[in-house]
């Protein structure tokens, strides 16, 4: 697997859709595969189709893709933690940032 390209990730987190269908999670998924092995070959992703790859991804077994899940929320992301003060009850919190749609939607 390969980090999401910045073209995909504001793909995927700018679109004017409020929801990600699970077609625009696969195609994100898909374009981040950078080979497939198993204990007896290999494949590059460049050297596939869009339909093979997403063959791929619906023959997995659930705890794999978990693990493909588990990539994507390990992965670096931007975050920053700020004080705000309620003008009006003047209570402080901490409001945290996460992500470029936090600092940009």
């Amino acid at each position: 697997m390969k980090y999401p390209s910045m073209q995909e990730f504001i793909k995927n987190n700018f679109n004017n859709n409020e929801s990600v269908s699970v077609d625009d999670t696969f195609e994100m998924i898909c374009a981040c595969i950078e080979q497939i092995y198993s204990e007896e070959e290999s494949w590059n992703a460049v050297d596939t189709t869009k339909k093979e790859l997403n063959e791929f991804l619906e023959q997995l077994t659930t705890n794999q893709f978990k693990e493909i899940e588990k990539f994507f929320e390990t992965m670096p992301k931007l975050s920053y933690t700020i004080k705000v003060k309620n003008p009006n009850t003047k209570v402080e919190s901490e409001v945290v940032l996460e992500g470029l749609t936090s600092f940009f939607a």
